[in-house]
């Protein structure tokens, strides 16, 4: 009930999903609500890291206002996990992109202040109604949930350089309407900005990754500067779909974990939001 306006049929669209997405299938949240997902997610990770609820010192929420997620969500969190030190901050607007904002955010605070040092960055999406999972031609959401718990230390790695543009113009764009040109220009813009202001070569890049949408916005812009494709990091895009910012923490987990990089190599993350931001980061492995 709810397809693209370029395609002609439901049939045209699967084919759609399925041969420039790979699509496989989509994971959908039938068993926990918003909160309860982040529950999870902060119960984990004080079962499994040597950091006490009291160490956190700033809270970072990447999501856009929901209708079914508790007022001041924040609050919530901080008080229910006794991080009573913490200061609570949301970021929003930036919509898929708002994950590579927060921790461009992160980078300032440990720049600028000692009293900041352990900063916990999370967000849940989950998609109630069938046809809102439907992003135009970029991708189809599942759900899921993701947490990054960020230390003033040297960690498993390390964010040296963020280039963010914004296409603001777009914010009132129907995602029904193709606008692959203008997201090409700036994918490209914001990629070779970051790889130029640090003076990294093309080559130097050993992964390249993105989120899990639409893989041709990214590649048609890299082939242009003559990247090896090979390096692009798609492998969860028809097996997970597209989890909102939530990406950004899972596919950077999966390469980490992968066991293909060597210390002090060089990553680019790639994230675009919907509304005209385009953000890219290079990442180094400690």
């Amino acid at each position: 009930e709810h397809i693209p306006a370029m395609f002609d049929s439901r049939e045209d669209y699967l084919m759609f999903t399925q041969a420039v997405l790979g699509l496989e299938y989509l994971k959908i949240e039938t068993e926990n609500n918003h909160e309860e997902l982040l529950d999870k997610l902060i119960k984990k990770m004080l079962g499994s890291c040597e950091i006490k609820p009291e160490d956190i010192d700033l809270i970072i929420l990447t999501e856009e206002k929901r209708l079914d997620t508790k007022k001041n969500l924040g609050k919530y969190i901080q008080h229910r996990y006794s991080m009573a030190n913490a200061f609570v901050l949301n970021i929003s607007g930036n919509h898929c992109a708002n994950m590579a904002y927060a921790w461009t955010m992160v980078n300032k605070c440990f720049s600028h202040t000692d009293h900041i040092k352990n900063i916990l960055i999370l967000n849940a999406s989950i998609t109630d109604a069938i046809c809102d999972r439907v992003i135009g031609t970029y991708g189809v959401l599942s759900d899921g949930a993701g947490l990054m718990l960020l230390k003033k230390e040297r960690g498993i790695c390390s964010l040296l350089d963020t280039v963010a543009l914004s296409k603001g113009a777009l914010n009132k764009v129907d995602m029904n309407q193709d606008n692959s040109i203008t997201h090409l220009k700036y994918t490209n813009r914001s990629i070779m900005e970051l790889l130029t202001r640090n003076a990294v070569q093309i080559n130097q890049v050993k992964k390249i990754i993105t989120q899990n949408a639409n893989p041709m916005l990214l590649t048609n812009a890299l082939a242009a500067e003559s990247f090896d494709l090979d390096r692009i990091f798609i492998d969860n895009i028809g097996r997970l779909g597209h989890i909102d910012s939530v990406d950004f923490i899972v596919n950077l987990k999966d390469v980490i974990d992968s066991g293909t990089l060597n210390k002090n190599d060089l990553l680019v993350a790639f994230n675009m939001g919907w509304a005209g931001s385009y953000v890219s980061s290079l990442i180094s492995l400690n």
